[in-house]
């Protein structure tokens, strides 16, 4: 490659469901020849000094070890899907950062054992989902909801707290988490 050249490799060209298609019956579709076998749409951008892709799809992993690519410096997308349900309630829960073991680390520290119902889990990936505010919004709805058990419980004495509906229901409404809401 040139000092000054620019390449471009298309690491797929399908749609977003990719071609061929599951049940389709067109010539493109049942043809046995490899070119007529696409990914979805992903664009490798190479220079001398720096290499990017445009858009990552579920083939990307595929699509980069089928052009035994080595190097990447980037990826630049296009456009972002929302977060679904599944994967805001996972954001609360399941990583080693989850927000809920955050909040339970945080009370902890206080000696105060917290446990949330799993309704209240539920009630909080609705309203962020519900206000369009993502996983940051997902944060923000806990703090509405247990920003004050933090701050006077240690104080009381009090060793535990247990979250229910009723009480996340009456904390989000005190609190001003409706003002983010996405118009």
């Amino acid at each position: 490659m040139h000092s000054s050249s620019l390449q471009i490799t298309f690491l797929g060209t399908g749609t977003s469901s990719g071609v061929p298609m599951i049940a389709c019956d067109c010539e493109v579709c049942t043809s046995s020849d490899p070119n007529d076998s696409r990914l979805r749409s992903s664009i490798l951008v190479e220079s001398p000094t720096t290499s990017f892709v445009i858009d990552t799809t579920p083939d990307f992993r595929y699509q980069m070890l089928r052009i035994h690519n080595k190097k990447l410096d980037a990826v630049l997308f296009t456009h972002l899907n929302p977060l679904d349900k599944e994967t805001l309630r996972s954001i609360l829960t399941e990583p080693k950062n989850a927000l809920i073991k955050q909040y339970n680390r945080l009370f902890e520290l206080e000696g105060i054992a917290l446990t949330i119902d799993d309704d209240v889990m539920d009630f909080m990936v609705t309203k962020a989902l519900e206000y369009k505010l993502g996983a940051r919004g997902l944060r923000s709805i806990c703090e509405g909801i247990l920003t004050d058990a933090m701050f006077e419980l240690p104080g009381m004495g009090q060793t535990e707290l247990h979250v229910t509906l009723d009480y996340a229901e009456s904390m989000f409404k005190k609190s001003k988490i409706s003002l983010l809401k996405v118009a």
